[in-house]
């Protein structure tokens, strides 16, 4: 067999795992984006991403719907950061504006100020809390924090992740709406 045989083979390989994970990505991509659109374009990179990718990629033959699944996920986290980079326009500014179809109802989180989320963190335990606070408030590192209260730095990162969880779940219970799961 020829170098280009095996390359036709490796590329034909590929194209079967794009169709059978299809679906897979769509429905991830839509979860994500929560945009039918945006989720197909992150689909179409997807692809796009993975057949430029080298084919021979241990990842890829090894479990090719996982390996679409992470370029996926790796795509939507490189989309989020740069829109987190792009400036917004202020209402004054000469920028077009236009008017949705629709008008769109003002979500509850847009009402917290920041004495509800004092108030909702009284709600949680006290290790939690003092995390939260020294991290959010204080604006200190996760090494900062472990070495002021002694305990390792993973778990400075469970018990901030913990205590989100649980200021989400008090917040979303004084908003009267339901947590995201």
């Amino acid at each position: 067999m020829t170098a280009g045989e095996a390359g036709q083979r490796r590329a034909g390989a590929l194209l079967e795992s794009l169709r059978e994970a299809e679906p897979l990505l769509r429905s991830i991509a839509r979860r994500l984006c929560r945009d039918a659109h945006d989720a197909d374009d992150l689909v179409q990179d997807t692809f796009e991403h993975a057949l430029r990718a080298d084919a021979d990629a241990a990842a890829a033959r090894a479990n090719p719907r996982g390996y679409l699944v992470v370029i996926l996920k790796h795509l939507f986290i490189d989309r989020c950061r740069a829109l987190a980079r792009q400036p917004t326009a202020a209402l004054g500014d000469d920028a077009q504006h236009v008017a949705s179809p629709e008008p769109t109802a003002e979500p509850a989180w847009s009402r917290v100020s920041i004495a509800d989320v004092r108030a909702a963190l009284e709600e949680i335990d006290a290790d939690y809390r003092r995390v939260y606070e020294m991290h959010v408030f204080e604006q200190r590192s996760y090494e900062d924090i472990a070495l002021q209260l002694g305990i390792q730095r993973l778990t400075v990162g469970s018990r901030l992740t913990r205590a989100r969880q649980r200021l989400r779940a008090v917040l979303c219970r004084k908003l009267g709406e339901e947590p995201a799961r």
